[in-house]
């Protein structure tokens, strides 16, 4: 949520973004209602449009699969009683993606079936999009665990939790 404040109120963070509107971003959102204001007036927002209730509604989309995939694993056993799931389900963090780019892109392919050598996938992926989990001062101000939380007002972050939507959403996705 935090990085959408800075996505609608400056051009530069998300450039397609200010493409696609008539508007520069930053006349549509108000800068001074600042970023506490602006998450917690688009989260009691009714309308279709708050970037951040469709943000939402993703996030629970999300975390929905995550928990069926948790169920049809725990069904599936490790005796193999119950019919195999159509789907499998990784649940990786966004930090661990940033943090350790090779780890993780072993943690996906330890659930594929590759029809390549592993290491050759690995390779031309880590060599591809290594590079792109480094801060540039736009959209990636900070990629360390926490730092859009700490942006936030404490009385920001009781209200948060005071929403069942969004303390569902935050527990299905594996954060607390």
């Amino acid at each position: 949520f935090v990085s959408q404040f800075f996505c609608v109120t400056d051009d530069k963070v998300c450039p397609k973004r200010a493409k696609m509107k008539a508007q520069p971003a930053s006349q549509t959102v108000k800068p001074a209602s600042g970023l506490d204001e602006f998450i917690l007036s688009e989260l009691a927002s009714n309308h279709s449009s708050s970037s951040l209730l469709r943000m939402l509604a993703s996030f629970e989309q999300l975390g929905g699969l995550i928990v069926q995939g948790q169920r049809a694993a725990r069904a599936h056993g490790p005796s193999g009683c119950a019919a195999r799931p159509s789907f499998t389900v990784v649940h990786s963090r966004y930090e661990h993606m940033v943090s350790n780019f090779s780890d993780w892109v072993n943690l996906l392919l330890d659930h594929l079936s590759l029809k390549v050598p592993r290491a050759e996938l690995h390779k031309s992926l880590y060599d591809q999009f290594a590079t792109d989990f480094v801060p540039d001062g736009r959209h990636k101000h900070s990629l360390l665990v926490g730092s859009n939380v700490a942006k936030l007002q404490p009385s920001t972050l009781r209200a948060l939790g005071s929403m069942p939507r969004i303390r569902a959403a935050v527990e299905a996705l594996g954060y607390s």
